[in-house]
């Protein structure tokens, strides 16, 4: 029983706070391929404490998991790692994917849409940070303009133009996608 109710809670908080914790991550993070690693390491530090100290421990689970994400954040870009520096990239490709149905999946289509979601990747690896940064929390977060632009300290105007002009270049690189 006390298995279910750490899982339960664990769920709870996991829901009402994802999303401000990877946007946080997102604009904290000096390399974006951190994002994922970040979360799953503020997530299970989360889950440890539960499982250690109990559901009680918690009394406020977003401030709470506020502080564990800016340790973890923190943590992970130490002053070593700054100087070290890390490079932009994805050293595994994106192949995450889901397929709709079944019936529509053809291994063809799943080896173009991956050779393209590479190519698109590497072509962004070639952008700013900021560049970076507003496109995956566009697309992957689904955040708006105006959260981006707040959340990273910029006008909305130059969010819009970073975004839109790198659209634009992708369209023009690899097609409209129609």
């Amino acid at each position: 029983m006390v298995d279910q109710d750490i899982n339960s809670f664990f769920n709870e908080i996991y829901d009402r706070t994802f999303n401000n914790t990877i946007r946080y991550i997102t604009a904290k993070c000096s390399n974006i391929d951190d994002i994922h690693e970040i979360v799953q390491e503020v997530y299970a530090d989360v889950y440890s404490t539960l499982v250690k100290k109990g559901v009680g421990y918690i009394k406020n689970p977003e401030a709470f998991i506020a502080k564990v994400t800016k340790s973890k954040v923190y943590r992970h870009y130490s002053l070593l790692e700054r100087v070290r520096g890390v490079a932009i990239g994805n050293e595994n490709g994106m192949d995450d994917y889901g397929v709709e149905s079944l019936e529509t999946y053809t291994i063809e289509d799943e080896v173009i849409n991956k050779q393209m979601a590479n190519d698109v990747f590497e072509h962004l690896s070639t952008k700013s940070d900021d560049v970076i940064r507003i496109f995956y929390l566009f697309y992957y977060v689904d955040m708006t303009i105006e959260e981006i632009a707040k959340d990273l300290e910029m006008s909305v105007s130059n969010v819009k133009n970073k975004l839109y002009r790198t659209v634009r270049e992708l369209r023009t690189i690899y097609g409209k996608g129609e």
